[in-house]
């Protein structure tokens, strides 16, 4: 039961990313507070940026960079969280 609950998670953050780029294309409040002092050029400039403005590198359609980055991302954190999960719930049974 459990595992169907998860997947339902996994399933509802994909539907989210499949309508992202529907989204609106006016800079979301953080782009916007770092436009208003002058810093968000440092941020486009940044080295260490994996997926810069939500969009996969060396993807020319901007939808499907978007979807792609947006898989990606959801992808990376469900991995992590997950397997995070499985490793304190095994340590929590093991101590007990």
């Amino acid at each position: 039961m459990k595992v169907r609950w998860w997947l339902a998670g996994y399933l509802v953050a994909m539907a989210a990313v499949l309508v992202a780029p529907l989204s609106s294309d006016s800079p979301d409040v953080l782009e916007k507070v770092a436009e208003v002092n002058g810093f968000a050029v440092k941020a486009e400039r940044s080295s260490y940026s994996l997926i810069a403005g939500y969009r996969f590198p060396g993807v020319e359609n901007e939808a499907l960079g978007t979807l792609l980055a947006g898989w990606l991302g959801v992808t990376v954190v469900f991995v992590l969280v997950a397997g995070l999960t499985f490793t304190v719930n095994r340590l929590l049974v093991v101590r007990s």
